[in-house]
C-alpha cells in the first residue's frame, strides 16, 4: 500500500462548502461525495510549529515541547528554534527506518531536512539566507535543476500585504509547485508523498477581513477582489489534487488534511496591545500599506506610545508573559525564570485568577465572548517536555457567519486561527460518509496503518477506524508495536543569527510575533 497526503494550511470548511456548492472545487466535492470526511480538531491552541509537529509524531506537545513560534528562556529573552532538535521520532522517520520510501515538500517546521530515505523540501518558515540548506539530500535542486526546475522554498519571496503583486506572486510559486510535484509524484519511488500548500493560510491571514460580512472592509469597493484572491487559492489547490488524485493507483490512499481552521476572532494580541487594537481603523491602514511603509509607520506609532512593543516591556517585573500571538500565557514561576516571582502554589491560584477574568471578557461591540475557552496546562498537556509548556492557553471564539449579514460592523475582528480543520479521506476500505470530530494527534498512528506499519507503544493518537469499512479492519487488523518512537540522542541544533532573523522576519510578516 502506498499513501498519498495533501495538506491545505489553514484551510476550513467553512470556504469549502460554499465554493463545492457553487462546483468551484470538483475534487473536493468529489472527495466529500466518494470519501470519508469531517472536522480535524488541531493541537491546543491551534498554530502551526504545534499542530504540524503533532501532526508528525503522534504526539501532544507536552511530549514532542513544540507549545509556540519561539521558545521563552530563563532570561525572558525568546528565540525561534530548529523543529529538529527534539528527540521524538516523525512519520518520516520511522519509514525510513523500515526501509519504506519517503518524499515530503513544504511541510511547515520541518527544517532543517530530515535525513530520510527519500527527498525533503521544507516548509515555513526555513529561513532564507545564501547558505541555508533546505533539501535533503542537499544537491536535490542541482539534480532537479537538471531536469528543468529551479527549486525554491514554496511560498513567494514577495512580502506580505494586500497588493495585487502579491496574489500574483503566489499564483506563480503555485504554478510553479503544481509542476514540481507532478513530476516527483510520477518520477520517483516513494511509498509516502506528502506535500503542503500554504496559500490557504497565507492568503486568510491577508483578506479574510474582506471575506467576513461582519466587518466594515468586507463593504469595501475591492472587497469581491480580495475574496476571490483567497477563493481562486483554495481553487489552485484543488486543481493539483485533482492531478495527483487521477493518477493514483489502486493500491493508494488519499488524505487530504488542514493543520488548523480559520476564522474570525477578535486579534490574538488584544491584551497584549490594547490600544492598537482598539482602534479598528488604524490595524486596517497599516495592513493595507506596502512592506516599506508600514514598517515606517509602525516604528513611529511605537515610539509615540500609541503602539506598545513587547521590547518596551520588562517582563521580569511581570507576574505574566503572553506570548505575542496572544494563544499562550507564561506565568513568572520561580522554577522558571531567573528572576520568577512566584513559588508553585501562587502561580496555581493565580492560573485560575487570570482563566476567570479572561472567560468574562466580552467585545464592546457586539456584546459576545471574545474567548471560548481558557486551558490549564495540567488539562491538556502531558509529557517529559510538560515543564516547558505554558500555564494557560487560550481558544479565540469564531464568530464567522458567512450567511449572516451584521447589523453592527465590528472593526474590532479578524482572520485567525480556529481548532477546526479539516480531513478527507478516499481509497479501497474508506466508507462514504461524514465522520465525527476528531484530532489531529490521530493522523500519525493512521497514516502507519494505513502502511502496514506497527504503531510505536508512545504514540498519544489512534487509529481512525471510523474512516474504514469492517472488511478492510478484519482484513488488515491494527499492529502494535512495543518499541518507543525516540531517538536515545539528538544533534544539537541552532540558528545561526542570520538564519534567526530571517525567520523572525517571516514570523513577522504573518503577525506570528511582534
Amino acid at each position: 500500500m502506498k499513501l498519498l497526503v495533501v495538506g491545505l494550511d489553514g484551510a476550513t470548511f467553512d470556504i469549502i462548502q460554499p465554493m463545492v456548492a457553487q462546483n468551484r472545487l470538483p475534487n473536493l466535492a468529489r472527495l466529500m461525495k466518494t470519501g470519508a470526511w469531517g472536522i480535524l480538531n488541531s493541537a491546543i491552541p491551534p498554530i502551526s510549529p504545534s499542530a504540524w509537529r503533532t501532526f508528525a509524531t503522534g504526539k501532544n506537545p507536552g511530549k514532542h515541547g513544540v507549545y509556540d513560534f519561539q521558545t521563552w528562556n530563563p532570561d525572558y529573552s525568546r528565540q525561534p528554534r530548529p523543529i529538529q532538535w527534539q528527540k521524538h521520532k516523525t512519520v518520516l522517520r520511522l519509514l525510513t527506518e523500515s526501509g519504506r520510501r519517503v518524499i515530503s515538500i513544504d511541510v511547515p517546521f520541518s527544517y532543517p531536512p530530515e535525513q530520510v530515505n527519500g527527498l525533503v523540501i521544507t516548509g515555513y518558515p526555513t529561513p532564507r539566507t545564501p547558505d541555508t540548506i533546505f533539501t535533503y539530500p542537499a544537491d536535490l535542486p542541482q539534480q532537479l535543476q537538471k531536469k528543468g526546475f529551479d527549486v525554491k522554498l514554496g511560498w513567494p519571496e514577495d512580502r506580505i500585504d494586500v497588493h495585487p503583486d502579491f496574489f500574483k506572486a503566489w499564483q506563480q510559486t503555485m504554478q510553479e509547485r503544481g509542476k514540481l510535484v507532478n513530476y516527483l509524484f510520477h518520477e520517483e519511488e516513494w511509498d509516502l508523498f506528502t506535500v503542503v500548500f500554504g496559500i490557504t493560510d497565507t492568503l486568510a491571514h491577508t483578506l479574510w477581513h474582506y471575506v467576513d460580512p461582519a466587518h466594515p472592509a468586507s463593504q469595501d469597493k475591492r472587497a469581491n477582489e480580495y475574496k476571490e484572491a483567497l477563493l481562486h487559492g483554495y481553487e489552485q489547490c484543488d486543481y493539483i489534487l485533482g492531478q495527483l488524485w487521477q493518477a493514483m493507483d489502486d493500491d493508494t490512499h488519499l488524505i487530504v488534511l488542514s493543520d488548523h481552521g480559520f476564522g474570525t476572532i477578535r486579534p490574538r494580541q488584544w491584551f497584549a496591545l490594547k490600544a492598537y487594537t482598539e482602534i479598528g481603523w488604524l490595524r486596517r491602514v497599516i495592513r493595507e500599506l506596502r512592506p516599506g511603509s508600514k514598517a515606517a509607520l509602525r516604528g513611529a506609532l511605537a515610539q509615540g506610545g500609541v503602539l506598545i512593543e513587547s521590547s518596551a516591556i520588562d517582563y521580569s517585573r511581570s507576574f505574566t508573559l503572553p506570548s505575542d500571538m496572544g494563544t499562550h500565557i507564561y506565568l513568572n514561576r520561580k522554577d522558571r525564570f531567573h528572576n520568577g516571582l512566584l513559588n508553585s502554589a501562587e502561580a496555581q491560584e493565580m492560573a485560575k485568577v487570570i482563566r476567570h477574568m479572561l472567560l468574562n471578557v466580552t467585545d464592546t461591540i457586539d456584546g459576545l465572548p471574545v474567548i471560548k475557552e481558557v486551558y490549564l496546562a495540567n488539562d491538556i498537556y502531558h509529557g517529559e517536555a510538560f515543564n516547558d509548556a505554558p500555564d494557560l492557553v487560550i481558544e479565540y471564539l469564531n464568530r464567522y457567519k458567512p450567511d449572516k449579514a451584521s447589523t453592527t460592523p465590528n472593526p474590532n475582528l479578524e482572520g485567525g486561527h480556529v481548532m477546526e480543520g479539516i480531513l478527507l479521506a478516499w481509497g479501497n476500505g474508506i466508507q462514504t460518509k461524514h465522520i465525527p470530530d476528531t484530532e489531529i494527534v490521530n493522523l500519525a498512528s493512521t497514516m502507519l496503518y494505513m502502511l502496514d506499519e506497527p504503531i510505536p507503544a508512545d504514540m498519544d493518537g489512534k487509529v481512525l477506524t471510523e474512516l474504514l469499512n469492517t472488511a478492510w479492519l478484519d482484513e488488515h487488523p491494527i499492529q502494535h508495536s512495543n518499541e518507543h518512537a525516540t531517538m536515545k540522542t539528538t544533534d544539537s541544533i541552532e540558528y545561526t543569527a542570520e538564519e534567526e532573523s530571517a525567520v523572525n522576519e517571516q514570523l513577522r510578516a504573518l503577525g506570528y510575533i511582534d
